[in-house]
This record gives structure tokens, C-alpha cells and sequence, in this order.
């Protein structure tokens, strides 16, 4: 009877690991997908900040247009120091 408990024994320690592994590896796959979730909430808010510096620099330009400065044509560079390639 002891051989048949001590097999009854291993086979519950080895099921027992296979749930153990199996809820290790849900756990990683779940905190990797927050974290991309996260990463991405991320990006968004840094594009809504480029998009925003962006619109102002293009508000800043057309009100220079429309005072006539050449900064509302050519920018932050005119035409005689424009870098090249």
C-alpha cells in the first residue's frame, strides 16, 4: 500500500507543479500586456504633445504671415542661411 500513496503522491506534486507553471506563465503574459497598454498610453500623450507644439509653431507663423515678418513664409530659416542637405 505504501508504493500505491507514494505514486498517488507524486502524481498530485506533478499535477500540483503543471497548475503552478501554468498560473506563473498567465501572470507574465497578463503584466507584459499591461505594460504595453501602458507603453502605448504613453505614446498617445507624447503625440497629443508633438501635435500641440506643432499647432502653436504654426499659429506663431501664420500671424507673422499675416504681419508680413518673412519668418510667417520661410520659418525658422530664410533662404540665405538655409542648411544644405
Amino acid at each position: 500500500m505504501k508504493g500505491v500513496a507514494g505514486l498517488a503522491g507524486i502524481c498530485l506534486l506533478v499535477l500540483w507543479v503543471k497548475w503552478l507553471m501554468l498560473f506563473a506563465l498567465l501572470a507574465a503574459v497578463s503584466m507584459m500586456m499591461y505594460r504595453m497598454h501602458v507603453m502605448s498610453n504613453d505614446r498617445k500623450e507624447l503625440r497629443k504633445l508633438d501635435l500641440a507644439i506643432y499647432r502653436a509653431r504654426a499659429d506663431l507663423q501664420n500671424g507673422a504671415y499675416l504681419r508680413g515678418d518673412p519668418y510667417g513664409i520661410y520659418g525658422e530659416y530664410d533662404p540665405a542661411t538655409m542648411p544644405l542637405g
